[in-house]
């Protein structure tokens, strides 16, 4: 009789910024599950109008207060313990609070868990930072720098991952220049099955102008005081060929992001889309518009573009050259010279967890 293997079981917790939690416990359910459990919890639930995604343990921490969250943390911290062998934390968060995360850390250790740290920005970012550098994007491209470190409570976060972490990622490569350790850069996901359930039940037509969409769900990481005057710039010299799409034109507009619905919606009529002008990376959206058939602008910082996949179709622009960058998208679609099958199939390759699951598979299981 053939021993059977004792299945691992992981916990994806406790921020789902960027929505992997679902798909990384979907790809385990479908193709590990004979050597892997999945299982999630998250301490704060978006709205389903936002996107509905699910959960194994699913709280609204905000909601509730200050004396039963940490009760409730402290419960489920003791739970989880004794359930998992794998902790993969996204967002710098974990079941404790950021006090008690080092404590935290220590028992994981003494217990012989193993802990992933999954960095996706703000965490580890100063936004003050991103600020400077919205502000001062010319010159940043110019090469000045601003001597903004991250936060004490960011720097906190990184010497303890750094010390007790079996292993960490980041979600953009710039990110590796500011944790101070070894990092693994692995990018966004696209859940490719459900992304395409999503749009083929959205209605549409489109319409013969040249319609260009920026609609970003965070206007000062994303650039919008610096690519709006430019579209604006375009539609004066297009007139009535070119529609603009921007944030506040969104039927569902709330004070946690656009909805993802309406982004779908308004990749799936536009051809030309703006990702982002300040970051210095594409981030899902662009993902999700090379996949609906269009164009896509975004800024690549000069320090990080050795880390772009080969062939990548998304067009590279800069807050100096944005104006001509969009003019040359706009004779593009004129002419009608665009290859959206060769684009799809590189997200595919470089975007799916079905052809790029290598770093992850590695990470959980060895």
């Amino acid at each position: 009789m053939k021993n059977r293997i004792k299945k691992k079981r992981i916990l994806f917790a406790a921020n789902d910024i960027g929505w992997r939690i679902e798909h990384y416990s979907n790809f385990i359910k479908h193709n590990c599950s004979e050597v892997l459990v999945a299982e999630s919890f998250v301490n704060y639930v978006a709205p389903s109008s936002l996107y509905n995604t699910n959960y194994t343990y699913s709280f609204n921490y905000s909601k509730l207060p200050s004396i039963l969250r940490w009760c409730l943390s402290v419960f489920l911290f003791f739970k989880f313990l004794m359930k998992y062998d794998i902790f993969h934390f996204f967002s710098g968060e974990t079941i404790l609070t950021r006090n008690t995360r080092k404590l935290e850390f220590i028992v994981y250790k003494l217990f012989n868990k193993k802990v992933i740290m999954h960095f996706v920005g703000a965490d580890i970012r100063n936004p003050k930072y991103v600020e400077w550098k919205e502000q001062n994007i010319q010159a940043y491209l110019k090469g000045d720098r601003p001597p903004i470190e991250p936060l004490k409570w960011q720097k906190k976060l990184m010497e303890d991952s750094q010390k007790y972490a079996d292993r960490v990622l980041v979600s953009t490569p710039d990110l590796l220049c500011i944790y101070p350790g070894k990092a693994n850069y692995f990018p966004v996901l696209l859940d490719l099955d459900k992304f395409n359930m999503e749009i083929s039940k959205i209605e549409f037509e489109r319409s013969n102008e040249i319609v260009i969409v920026h609609a970003p769900s965070n206007p000062l990481v994303k650039g919008s005081r610096i690519i709006e005057p430019v579209l604006k710039s375009i539609k004066e010299k297009y007139g009535d060929k070119v529609k603009l799409i921007l944030r506040e034109d969104l039927d569902n507009i709330t004070r946690y992001a656009t909805s993802r619905y309406d982004l779908f919606r308004c990749f799936l009529v536009s051809n030309i889309v703006i990702d982002q002008m300040v970051i210095g990376w594409y981030g899902l959206q662009a993902i999700e518009a090379v996949m609906t058939d269009n164009q896509v602008i975004s800024y690549v910082g000069q320090d990080v573009e050795k880390y772009l996949f080969p062939e990548c179709p998304i067009i590279l622009a800069n807050a100096i050259d944005l104006y001509e960058v969009i003019e040359a998208c706009i004779k593009r679609e004129l002419n009608g010279r665009i290859d959206y099958k060769s684009a799809k199939e590189w997200v595919r390759k470089y975007h799916s967890i079905e052809q790029n699951n290598e770093l992850l598979l590695d990470t959980w299981l060895n």
